[in-house]
């Protein structure tokens, strides 16, 4: 929870998230925040490769910005599936991807 604190996220920021590796680290960070009670998460499609390819700018340096509160609800944890879990499930014909 910190970590998000000190990146300036509070309950009402909208996070845009995107990465360089074919959007595995946005997509986890937009599950952790929806995991978190955080509604307004997004990923950018294509990731950074897309973004520079479709020519849009860009900023060197690391931003600054000031702390904020972030105040998660409950985790959702029937969104979590344990590996007993997992192993039943697919027993029972569920499909892993």
């Amino acid at each position: 929870m910190q970590t998000l604190c000190n990146w300036g996220i509070d309950n009402s920021s909208n996070v845009i998230a995107y990465d360089n590796v074919s959007g595995a680290i946005a997509a986890r960070l937009w599950w952790l925040l929806r995991w978190l009670g955080h509604q307004s998460v997004s990923i950018v499609d294509g990731g950074l490769d897309a973004w520079l390819a479709d020519g849009r700018e860009v900023e060197s340096g690391l931003p600054t910005w000031g702390r904020a509160e972030f105040t998660a609800a409950p985790p959702r944890n029937h969104w979590v599936v344990g590996s007993g879990e997992l192993v039943e499930l697919m027993h029972s014909g569920a499909l892993l991807l």
